[in-house]
């Protein structure tokens, strides 16, 4: 009889442990989780405010001259003078070098003698044709002399239009020893120097020799690449802030002129030329500079801003932290705790009512018990989630068939009576941090923020695990179950 009694004593005592094992290390570390968790939703304020946007998308790029030339001789020979430097400014018909011209200039002179010779003969050929004009009508010279004395004249003068070829052309070639600059602008390059000899550029194989690199400096392109993420957005004519690395506090203002059609693909980055045209007046700029270019992509004028953090793409499933913030309140994520005690039966109140949202009241048997426990307050913000959602389908939808570009978003928005719900807005431009409201919101709406923090919960688990392992004076949670169970 004792034994038994003692046997029954210990089979109590055992189980008495094992309940309180349990509630200590699985009912309470799903509470403690729970309550991790909803310590590491961080929840704030935000306001719909009216204000000025400006879309920016920024790249580096480098200056380019509009016009460059290079200026060659056609005649060849030795550099006699060349003056010029780099950096120096020169205007069209200028002579910029002179070129040896003995040789040219000894057929030029042989050329116009044997023209004036020419000249010469055709006047006694034409006078000799006259005096035979006056004897032939006298008739005293038959017809073939006065045929002959006529071929004797047109032979002169088709001499004298060769000779004239032939000193125009030895002419050309001993102006060609002076080399003027076909435009006005500024000296870039100057690769020879006097007493070097050149290669004419029409007689050369190698297209000849470079004197020197001219251009026109008043405007310069601005050749920028543009991240392909970016390019979308830049359209021809859009204004831009040019500033050069050498004059980090000094801008110069441009405009988009050209975006090329075809990306160039560097260490698995693909960008886009976008040329940039900017004003030179002062020939500031030079040739070669780097520059960082700041496009307006857009310039919206006191409109209704909201933080982009606050919009959620409706195609995209909600958060955990959003739908805890919906389902329940924004007081707990999911269902740890018992249903019969206090804040665990909030926490499996809210679990229950993300399930019962999921299979929805005509769902199965499960779903339609969960749903029909649940608080009418939860009920009501399930059913207005679900009214929501099959709105913002409808108008995604909509969209989608017309064609129209998706701008459709949804926003945690306070009510009336001070709880915040879904609202379905519609916006327009937007950069990284703010994006324009077109319809759904007006200045001073209140729109809540909900952000998960992976270190809060982490830093409350560790705080926790802390005061579990000095015993049962950590979790106030855990302290009622255990009592409960010993008893």
């Amino acid at each position: 009889m004792n034994r038994t009694v003692l046997f029954t004593s210990i089979g109590i005592g055992v189980a008495v442990v094992a309940v309180a094992v349990y509630f200590f290390f699985f009912r309470g570390a799903a509470a403690g989780n729970a309550d991790a968790e909803n310590s590491a939703l961080i929840r704030r304020v935000v306001k719909a405010e009216r204000k000025d946007l400006k879309i920016e998308v920024s790249a580096t790029g480098t200056v380019q001259p509009i016009f460059k030339v290079d200026i060659k001789s056609k005649a060849s020979g030795t550099i006699l003078s060349l003056k010029l430097n780099e950096g120096d400014f020169i205007k069209r018909g200028q002579i910029v070098a002179m070129i040896e011209k003995t040789d040219n200039l000894s057929s030029y002179n042989q050329a116009k003698a044997n023209y004036d010779l020419t000249m010469a003969t055709l006047k006694q050929v034409q006078t000799s044709t006259e005096r035979k004009k006056d004897l032939f009508s006298q008739k005293l010279l038959s017809v073939e002399e006065m045929d002959l004395a006529a071929l004797e004249l047109e032979r002169a003068k088709a001499q004298l239009v060769s000779a004239r070829a032939v000193y125009d052309q030895a002419l050309t070639r001993l102006n060609d020893t002076s080399v003027p600059s076909p435009i006005d602008g500024l000296v870039l390059d100057k690769p020879v120097d006097e007493g070097q000899v050149i290669s004419s550029a029409t007689s050369s194989v190698s297209g000849g020799t470079t004197i020197l690199t001219v251009a026109d400096m008043r405007k310069v392109f601005i050749n920028a690449a543009v991240d392909e993420v970016d390019i979308g957005k830049i359209t021809i004519g859009q204004p831009a802030k040019v500033v050069a690395d050498a004059y980090p506090d000094e801008s110069f203002s441009g405009k988009v002129l050209r975006i090329d059609p075809l990306a160039t693909v560097e260490q698995n980055v693909t960008r886009f030329a976008v040329v940039i045209e900017v004003d030179n007046p002062n020939y500031r700029l030079k040739a070669g500079m780097n520059t960082t270019v700041t496009i307006v992509a857009a310039d919206r004028r006191n409109v209704v801003v909201v933080p982009i953090e606050a919009l959620r793409d409706p195609r995209n499933p909600p958060t955990a932290a959003e739908g805890g913030a919906v389902a329940g309140g924004g007081q707990g994520r999911r269902g740890g705790g018992d249903a019969q005690s206090g804040q665990g039966g909030q926490g499996g109140a809210q679990g229950n009512s993300n399930r019962a949202e999921r299979q929805g009241s005509g769902g199965d048997g499960q779903g339609r018990r969960d749903f029909a426990s649940l608080p009418d307050s939860i009920k009501q913000k399930i059913r207005e989630r679900r009214a929501m959602r099959d709105s913002v389908m409808s108008a995604v939808a909509s969209d989608s068939a017309a064609g129209r570009p998706m701008n459709k978003r949804v926003a945690m928005v306070k009510d009336a009576s001070g709880d915040f719900k879904p609202r379905l807005v519609e916006i327009g431009t937007t950069n990284y941090d703010e994006a324009e409201v077109v319809s759904g919101l007006v200045e001073g709406d209140e729109l809540q923020i909900t952000t998960f923090s992976r270190a809060r919960m982490q830093g409350q688990q560790f705080r926790q695990n802390i005061q579990s392992s000095q015993g049962l004076g950590g979790n106030p949670q855990q302290q009622r179950q255990v009592r409960q169970s010993t008893r």
